[in-house]
């Protein structure tokens, strides 16, 4: 079986890397010393249409909706919904997927590919006359629960009353879903292995499909759900074909050869240059999801709940997503966050938790009551909210193998590039704005690994350091002054003869000690290290001496480790790092700090060390 044989290639072979992938993507020229003759071929097979769309005049067709020539059920239904304009993976698939072209398309995420196969599918449906079987006429698979859920509302909202739609995932009751199927329905959405349970015990029948969609096959690939797939796949009817459509977010090599043994001469929707008309598409995809700013901050494992309370403070989402790799450090995280923040409202999201409860936190977060999610990737594909302003990852996402096997892969395929672009999209969605903050682990030796992701995602990171105490009670300050205006006049008349009393004897030093009241601050926050942001350790920047010629001599980790040797508790010492001026940075207890640099130093090479409180301009190696 195709797929499965694949399956098994992607778990012996990983990815060849990231740059060779995007030239692929990008460029209309086809690298044969990558991919080889076979891979060429079938890049010419899959080419068929573009090869047509050249010879005809390249127009740019309009974006509404209005000029689709949709059927009147499905224009009123987008109306009501208040969506005009289609976003370009939108208006380009519509043609192909109503003529009954296989279609494999890829566009970033949050570009609105859920529509832009199901618009044209549902006005075949509502077009075509009911068929007596009530068996259903497409089947849609999706890698998770809650993007088959949300696949199902998208099919409701557009198709209406005229369409019938279930979701068949794992983890909730199958008698209604079964219920449900024997009232006859046109559209089944559902996980693999729900899908591949109903069919086997004969609760549901693929005989009269007509239309087969992987929504993010590439992920459906990674996630091994290839032998489902297959088993699927044996249970189409064998006497007609059945349109196959592809949608995801990324195109690795081995998802175009399997799509040689699924698909038929599919149309490709994507920016990898096959169709001339479509060579201004990269540019314009790329502006959809450009509205993303991409941070890294330094954070020790230990630190990142303090730091992502500290972003939610001084950025103030509408609403976060903080991606965890474990259910247990999610399950950490979402508590800590809770404890730590009074105004933030923190719920979790994890593959463990019963479909019931996932579904009530979905609700909540979409209603607003819940305003930062921690989940883990498992549970969080799906999740399509308008106004997720902000997500934030735990460390540096990882390719299963290599997670165990680091020292043996290269950087390119240690890193997870595709997780990494799933989890930023689900900001920044739609033309909107957004920011995805990577907390990277110096202390882990994640720094190669960080670059290696900027490179094979094509992002740039703005690296950063992580909330000061300065931007942390502004945050807070900004804060009381938009509670301030809730105040009554009546009641500020109240207060009034002794807040002119304080001013007169205090002047603004009143208002500031009242504004730390109020904020919950009455000391001096904890210092933090600027290099992994662990609390109470304070960063040390140690400046080497001059040459005779003026010139500064350049520090090794050495040189710092030999002066900390007549020091009984030189066992605190963090990790040295050297800056690109030839001095070296390094942590060190709070109270230590203080005392090193108050130490009249003799050294041949150092100069002297300081306590720093940024690492802006520091240049950091």
């Amino acid at each position: 079986m195709a797929l499965q044989a694949e399956n098994a290639c992607l778990k012996s072979q990983r990815r060849q890397s990231s740059q060779t992938l995007a030239t692929s993507i990008f460029s209309p020229r086809i690298h044969s010393q990558s991919h080889g003759s076979k891979d060429v071929a079938l890049r010419n097979s899959l080419n068929v249409e573009g090869e047509r769309q050249e010879k005809e005049e390249e127009k740019e067709g309009s974006s509404f909706f209005e000029n689709f020539n949709l059927t009147e059920q499905s224009m009123s239904n987008l109306r009501s919904r208040g969506i005009e304009k289609a976003s370009r993976v939108q208006e380009l698939c519509y043609a192909p997927i109503r003529a009954g072209e296989d279609v494999i398309a890829v566009s970033p995420t949050g570009t609105g590919k859920t529509l832009a196969y199901a618009l044209p599918l549902l006005d075949s449906i509502l077009e075509e006359p009911p068929d007596t079987s009530k068996n259903p006429r497409v089947l849609v698979i999706a890698p998770s629960r809650e993007l088959a859920n949300q696949i199902e509302r998208e099919f409701r909202k557009t198709g209406g009353k005229n369409v019938s739609v279930v979701a068949v995932t794992g983890g909730s009751n199958m008698h209604p879903q079964v219920q449900k199927i024997k009232e006859g329905v046109d559209v089944v959405v559902g996980t693999p292995g729900r899908i591949v349970d109903l069919v086997s015990s004969r609760q549901l029948s693929c005989s009269s499909i007509e239309v087969l969609v992987l929504d993010e096959a590439d992920v459906l690939l990674q996630q091994g759900f290839a032998p489902e797939i297959d088993s699927i796949l044996e249970s189409l009817p064998r006497f007609r074909r059945t349109q196959k459509l592809m949608f995801g977010a990324t195109l690795p090599p081995k998802l175009l050869r399997v799509a040689q043994d699924v698909c038929r001469r599919p149309v490709m929707i994507d920016s990898s240059g096959l169709h001339r008309s479509l060579a201004k598409v990269a540019k314009e995809e790329e502006e959809e999801t450009s509205g993303i700013s991409h941070v890294a901050i330094r954070a020790a494992a230990g630190s990142r709940a303090e730091v992502i309370t500290d972003l939610l403070l001084t950025s103030g989402p509408r609403r976060a997503i903080v991606f965890a790799n474990t259910k247990l450090e999610a399950v950490e995280l979402a508590n800590e966050l809770t404890k730590s923040s009074t105004s933030t409202n923190v719920d979790v999201l994890h593959g463990d938790l019963p479909q019931f409860q996932r579904n009530r936190v979905m609700r909540m977060l979409r209603e607003g009551d819940v305003s930062v999610l921690v989940a883990t990737d498992v549970a969080s594909r799906g999740i399509d909210v308008a106004d997720l302003d902000l997500v934030v990852q735990c460390g540096v996402p990882l390719s299963a193998s290599g997670a165990m096997r680091r020292k043996t892969k290269t950087l390119a395929e240690v890193v997870n590039t595709e997780v990494f672009v799933h989890r930023s999209g689900r900001t920044g969605r739609m033309g909107r704005s957004g920011t995805s903050v990577l907390l990277w682990d110096p202390t882990a030796g994640e720094e190669k690994l960080v670059q290696a992701l900027e490179r094979s995602a094509k992002v740039k990171f703005d690296y950063r350091d992580a909330p000061g105490p300065e931007e942390k009670m502004s945050a807070m300050s900004r804060r009381t002054r938009r509670r301030m205006e809730e105040v009554d006049e009546a009641v500020v008349r109240l207060f009034m003869k002794e807040a002119e009393s304080l001013y007169e004897s205090s002047g603004l030093s009143a208002l500031a000690r009242a504004l730390a009241l109020v904020n919950g601050v009455t000391s001096p926050p904890s210092p933090r290290s600027l290099l992994d942001n662990r609390r109470d350790f304070l960063t040390v920047k140690a400046t080497p001496k001059k040459n005779a010629d003026g010139s500064s001599r350049k520090l090794l980790p050495s040189s710092v480790l030999k002066v900390f040797k007549s020091f009984s508790s030189s066992k605190k010492l963090g990790k040295v790092t050297c800056c690109a001026d030839g001095s070296c940075l390094f942590d060190l207890p709070s109270n230590l700090a203080d005392q090193i640099c108050k130490e009249n130093l003799e050294d041949e090479d150092i100069d002297c060390f300081t306590i720093i409180d940024s690492l802006e301009h520091q240049n950091v190696v």
